[in-house]
Formats: C-alpha cells, structure tokens, sequence
C-alpha cells in the first residue's frame, strides 16, 4: 500500500515537472514554451481542391497543446482628482477705466482663509493675462492655466510651526500680459 502512495507522489512530481510548474511557491518560473513543435505527422499533402489533408487524419486542424490566452484585462482607469472647493473669496477693488489690453486680476478664491495642510487656489483674470504668479517669502511659483482668464492650483502647505499659527502673511498673485506688462493682488491670509 506504501509502494502505491510513493509512486503516486512520484507520478504527480513527473508530472509537474513535465508541465514546469513550481506550485511549492519557490524555484525558478516555468521555462518558456518552444515557438514551433516538431510534429511528428508527416508533412500535409495538397489535395485537388487545394486544401491541405493529411493522411489517416480528418480535415479538422489538430487540437494545441496549449490553452489560449487569458483575456487581457484593461488597466484601470485613473480616477480624476475631486474639484476643490473655494470657501474664501477675494475680490480687488475695480479700477476706474481699466484698459482693456491691461492685464487685470478680477478675483482670487483659496479653499479656506486659514492655510494649513493643503491650499487651493484660482484665479480669475481678464483675457489679457498669459501668466500668472504666486509671490510669497521670496519664491515665485507659477500657477497653471486651466482655462481662458482661469489659473488654479492646489499644493500642500509645509507643517506650520505651533508658534506662527494666527499669523497673518499675505500672498501676492501678479498677473503678467503678453506684452510685459502686469498687475498684482494681495490678499491676507492666517496660519493655522
């Protein structure tokens, strides 16, 4: 009865072994299969109609040894980042006769007037303005267009320190032409 379970096991081993599957979760992966088999057929015969036969065989073409593929899944899709919502809104007060061609900020909306964590910004401007820019502590940092008159970025904000929370810091948004020329906007903002 012993012998009969040893050569099932060692049937089973020559088996996978033969298939060059490695189910112990270890070794090497399974080496690839040859391009083309030699058959051991010989070789097709052409009959009048011009199909090929082989002889002792039916017209069916041979079973492969191999499954088809498995169906290629797609990647999946990335999901779109959720719109920011601005709950801060600052509106400069109009020029007298503003120039058309001048560049002008209309408004600058932020997520919150208290900045900690992430900061949401837009900025609404005439169509004039080609660029605009977030001057604060020294740095200048470009704002994406996303649209005609239409800048908006979202960023996150560096960890405030317990002892500048309740500052007031402003940021400056400086809207520039295609010509050079430019304006800008200050609007107050707190640390939280």
């Amino acid at each position: 009865m012993i012998w009969l379970a040893q050569f099932a096991l060692l049937a089973l081993l020559a088996l996978l072994a033969l298939l060059g599957s490695d189910h112990s979760g270890q070794g090497t992966p399974p080496a690839p299969a040859p391009s083309a088999m030699p058959s051991p057929l010989p070789s097709p015969i052409a009959t009048a109609g011009g199909s090929p036969n082989l002889p002792g065989t039916a017209t069916e073409p041979p079973a492969s040894a191999t499954a088809p593929p498995a169906a290629a899944t797609p990647p999946p899709t990335p999901t779109p980042a959720p719109a920011p919502t601005f709950g801060y809104r600052f509106v400069p007060k109009a020029q007298a006769s503003p120039d058309p061609d001048a560049p002008q900020i209309i408004e600058v909306d932020l997520n919150s007037r208290v900045l900690r964590g992430t900061i949401a910004i837009r900025v609404l401007t005439n169509a004039a303005v080609t660029r605009v820019e977030n001057h604060t502590n020294g740095r200048a940092d470009v704002i994406p267009q996303t649209g005609p008159g239409e800048f908006i970025a979202v960023s996150n904000l560096p960890k405030i320190p317990f002892f500048a929370r309740g500052f007031t810091v402003n940021l400056q948004f400086v809207a520039f032409a295609a010509d050079g020329s430019k304006t800008s906007v200050t609007v107050p903002v707190k640390l939280g």
